[in-house]
């Protein structure tokens, strides 16, 4: 029996059904960064710089997440919309279970990237040490991290699309009640107690809200009455076939994201050629337009899945559509979000940090940044296409260029040769998205992604 998760009769609805959610579930794991970066700046500017280093380091690792993840996507909601409940479930353990076999090489990579590139973002012993002191507690823990990972895109695939949302609810509260628990000797504003673990305390914070978030994604996946019951022990048997199966999907998509995360590697170091105050507004910068990225995130796994989905029933129309759809749900959100950037940038830079000297930074970075995240809308709705289908070489072809041909030249010419204004590292961010976005609709427009299965 045919799963037909997404209603080709309603499609904009179906779309939104999954896309609200998502960006319900992704504007609460956002809040929780924010706050998170929040609480971490009233420690100190180079705390901030030192979890800013570190996120950049994570982000590396993570492709192998991604890489599954990307996979997961185009298999499991294909698969799904097939009607073979049997074939999902094992499919669903297998990209969770390979998910954590990844997690341990990525643990293992990002320890080696701080042991041996920590010292070249920063020569500044505080920062370093924040680094350091949140990054090791992070790596320890990475397993739950890409399980999560995993367990949200299972359950979007697989008709659950409110549930990621309820689990990023319910950690972000967690994250929010631990942090200063955590972090401080005395909770702020009361005169109770805290564990005073500085950034450290914010690593476990955030390792113990993910924990949660898992147990809660595998208790809906392990009901008796689930649309696609797995096993625990399921898991942890790995099937190399099918595991490889997921690799090979999910390898143009993963290795986009490094290409993407090396770029922003480099960024931190060209950055950090205007000191230790610009990686702070960077950092900040980062956390704020990830919660920006809400409706992008929202509007591209939503996409994706109807893509995935649709594609499963053999409707090219309503394919189409969706992606359309993913577009304007996009450049709308974001769209509205912006408003409220350009005209309140001070305000949003001292939510984070009480050091006057970086505000300066973050203002001009904002008002650069906002036409670059809106380019960012229409890339990542087209992507979309790509990642539904598992015909996943554009993607990986458009963000090449972008980056790596066009962004990082003009990084090294403006802020190393001509040793021009950190502004024009923002803009560098216009031109990539402008290149992006003209490939990427090239390549949409051929087609050759329609006709593509998994």
């Amino acid at each position: 029996m045919e799963q037909h998760y997404i209603d080709k009769n309603k499609i904009g609805r179906s779309l939104l059904s999954i896309a609200v959610p998502t960006m319900a579930g992704y504007a609460l794991q956002s809040l929780y960064d924010v706050v998170d970066m929040i609480w971490v700046g009233r420690i100190s500017s180079e705390a901030v710089a030192g979890v800013t280093i570190f996120s950049i380091l994570l982000w590396i690792g993570t492709v192998l997440n991604e890489m599954m993840n990307v996979g997961s996507i185009s298999i499991l909601s294909q698969s799904y919309a097939k009607g073979n409940r049997e074939k999902t479930a094992r499919l669903v353990e297998q990209s969770i279970g390979g998910n954590i076999l990844c997690s341990i090489l990525a643990g293992l990579m990002i320890f080696l990237l701080v042991k041996t590139q920590l010292s070249g973002f920063s020569q500044d012993p505080q920062v370093q040490e924040a680094a350091i002191s949140y990054g090791m507690t992070r790596i320890l823990f990475i397993p739950f991290l890409f399980a999560s990972y995993s367990l949200n895109t299972a359950l979007r695939s697989v008709g659950y699309p409110r549930a990621p949302m309820v689990m990023m609810g319910i950690s972000a509260g967690f994250n929010i009640l631990f942090d200063p628990l955590f972090i401080f000797d005395t909770i702020p504003w009361t005169s109770l107690p805290g564990l005073g673990l500085g950034v450290k305390g914010a690593a476990i914070a955030t390792v113990l809200s993910t924990m949660i978030s898992c147990i809660i994604g595998l208790a809906i996946l392990m009901r008796k009455n689930a649309k696609v019951r797995i096993s625990f022990l399921g898991i942890f048997k790995i099937k190399w076939n099918e595991f490889k199966h997921f690799i090979r999907v999910g390898i143009p998509g993963g290795a986009e994201n490094l290409f993407r995360n090396l770029l922003s590697l480099l960024l931190v170091r060209f950055i950090a050629i205007y000191g230790t105050h610009a990686i702070t507004a960077a950092g900040i910068g980062t956390r704020l337009f990830g919660f920006a990225y809400v409706p992008i995130t929202g509007a591209y796994v939503a996409g994706s899945t109807a893509v995935a989905n649709l594609l499963g029933q053999e409707d090219i129309i309503g394919t189409k559509k969706a992606v359309r759809m993913a577009i304007l749900i996009g450049v709308v959100g974001i769209g509205i979000l912006s408003i409220i950037a350009w005209f309140f940038p001070g305000h949003l830079m001292g939510l984070f940090i009480d050091d006057q000297a970086v505000i300066p930074y973050g203002i001009p970075m904002i008002h650069t940044l906002i036409p670059a995240i809106l380019l960012g809308a229409v890339s990542m709705g087209l992507a979309s296409a790509f990642i539904g289908s598992g015909y996943n070489k554009p993607f990986l072809i458009a963000s090449i260029i972008a980056r790596w041909f066009v962004q990082l030249p003009m990084l090294f010419i403006t802020t190393t040769v001509l040793e021009l204004s950190i502004q024009f590292v923002w803009w560098s961010f216009i031109v990539a998205g402008i290149v992006e976005s003209l490939i990427l609709s090239v390549a949409y427009k051929r087609e050759h992604w329609l006709y593509h299965r998994v």
